[in-house]
């Protein structure tokens, strides 16, 4: 049975870990963070957990709070699994330390947000204990349907190879709904220093995509081109608090080609 430990859980990525009862979690789980609206707004998204019907979670968060979570969770060693999502701007620094520390980390994307990030990624990939990606989307129906159907010759064929073979396209919403309840984006959410630019936030769903159905295949993947379209978010259009700058209905939107 693992015990869970969440540090500054300031994205909603780290409450959706809980979305679901985990057989080899244990139910008291523990939240490291500074106080603000980033952690009410998790463990309100845990509570909706609890309360829903049906099938309802039973989730016991014990919340500490302070102004070095990282350095308390580190110290009082309450669990052996870090669940870390949040602010991206020394991301990899963190995973590192964690990792060194003997702790497990699941960590959202994006792991790499300066070139200097590399360094520690590869550290911390480097043995025991584990650190690893939270994506879910090669657990994805329709992901795994394209999956087989790339992976059967008789239909499929081969991956041409004179031309972009792959072409994707995603579009990342700003407003979406969580649990049937609106999401509340934090100010940092829009500092590319913060959060990551898009190059190195989204895309990294149709990379890890496109590395998934050339599995096994002799060609490994080749960035041929990529663009980026910038959406703006004024602050008049969400009251001008630093704590929603967003604008409803904004998206923004990249596209790859790779052979």
């Amino acid at each position: 049975m693992h015990s869970l430990l969440f540090l500054d859980p300031g994205h909603f990525h780290a409450a959706l870990t809980l979305r679901v009862p985990q057989a080899r979690a244990a139910d008291e789980v523990f939240v490291y963070a500074r106080e603000g609206a980033e952690l009410r707004d998790f463990l309100a998204l845990v509570e909706r957990f609890n309360r829903r019907s049906p099938n309802p979670t039973r989730w016991r968060p014990v919340v500490t709070t302070a102004d070095d979570p990282l350095g308390r969770l580190v110290e009082e060693r309450r669990g052996d699994v870090v669940i870390l999502a949040g602010r991206n701007g020394g991301k990899a620094r963190t995973i590192r330390r964690l990792h060194e520390s003997g702790f497990h980390v699941l960590a959202d994307k994006p792991w790499l947000v300066e070139p200097s990030d590399l360094e520690d990624v590869r550290a911390s990939l480097d043995g025991w204990p584990l650190a690893a990606e939270i994506m879910t989307g090669r657990h994805d129906v329709a992901a795994g349907l394209a999956k087989r159907l790339v992976g059967t010759a008789q239909i499929f064929g081969a991956f041409r190879d004179d031309a972009p073979a792959i072409e994707q396209e995603s579009v990342h919403h700003l407003e979406k709904l969580v649990d049937g309840a609106p999401l509340r984006r934090p100010w940092w959410f829009f500092d590319v220093r913060v959060q990551g630019s898009g190059p190195v936030d989204i895309p990294t769903h149709v990379v890890d995509q496109a590395q998934w159905f050339v599995d096994g295949d002799a060609a490994a993947p080749v960035l041929l081109s990529a663009r980026a379209w910038s959406r703006a978010c004024p602050r008049k259009r969400s009251g001008g608090s630093p704590e929603r700058r967003g604008s409803r209905g904004s998206s923004s939107r990249s596209s790859t080609a790779t052979r």
